[in-house]
């Protein structure tokens, strides 16, 4: 057998052994869509800009027991430099000493009767009225509010909800399975289908490049490069809707023409 017909077989073993790892992973993933959505929950509040730092303290949610949306709230707060969250065992520790004060305050007079005793200039607070889960979908829908002390005044306020369909075919479902698997494993099969894809096809190269028409190099190379492509959503979870991933899908799309084009000349001199 010739020397290039045993790298196009090593080639293609090397992606198929790739494609059945990533397969496995995907398909043994089992993430946890509600606690997911009420992380996505989360992040759709809106923290507002202040001109000075201010020590907030961020209350548990009402009604939700899991500290999903408390971790992903002091995430997201923490984030930020203008303001400095209460840590949540000091604030634990502080609250303990007033009885009469709630811990999980469902309204602004509540936080701020808590926040007060605290000592801090602002406080968070969250009820969460709905969250369940059922063979269909995930659903997540809470309150909140923020506000300083000691004057009480209203800095920000809303409702955030947020359902995801968890249906065999859903893309909320693809997308959490998908990201439930190793990212560095997902970056490496994709750049080892766009390297090894062209020699793993070889036969296919010299079957169109036969016919020795310009029409026909062009439909492989761009045939090389929709796939890898497509591949790159997959493995990315269908993410092509921000200016971040259609550069992505343009610079897949180019260096995937330009190193099969590289490829299918190497090929053709030898």
């Amino acid at each position: 057998m010739e020397r290039q017909h045993l790298a196009s077989l090593g080639a293609a073993a090397l992606l198929l052994l790739c494609g059945i790892v990533q397969l496995v992973m995907f398909a043994t993933s089992d993430p946890d869509l509600l606690a997911l959505c009420l992380q996505e929950t989360a992040a759709t509040v809106e923290i507002p800009d202040q001109p000075a730092v201010l020590r907030i303290a961020i209350f548990a949610p009402a009604g939700e027991e899991s500290g999903t949306v408390e971790k992903a709230l002091r995430a997201r707060f923490d984030e930020r430099a203008d303001w400095k969250v209460l840590d949540r065992e000091t604030q634990e520790e502080a609250l303990n000493e007033y009885a009469d004060v709630p811990r999980r305050p469902k309204s602004d007079p509540d936080a701020l009767a808590a926040a007060k005793k605290l000592g801090v200039e602002a406080a968070f607070w969250a009820d969460v009225r709905t969250f369940r889960q059922g063979e269909e979908k995930a659903e997540a829908d809470f309150t909140w509010g923020l506000v300083k002390t000691p004057g009480g005044d209203k800095v920000a306020g809303g409702a955030a909800s947020r359902t995801m369909e968890k249906g065999f075919f859903a893309l909320d479902r693809f997308r959490a399975k998908v990201d439930n698997t190793s990212a560095l494993f997902r970056i490496f099969f994709w750049i080892v289908a766009l390297l090894v894809l062209p020699a793993a096809l070889a036969p296919v190269n010299e079957l169109v490049l036969g016919k020795r028409t310009n029409a026909a190099a062009a439909a492989l190379i761009s045939g090389y490069s929709v796939l890898a492509f497509v591949l790159m959503l997959l493995l990315n979870g269908f993410r092509l809707f921000t200016v971040f991933w259609a550069i992505g899908a343009l610079v897949a799309l180019a260096a995937g023409a330009m190193y099969t084009l590289a490829v299918l000349n190497a090929m053709s001199e030898g």
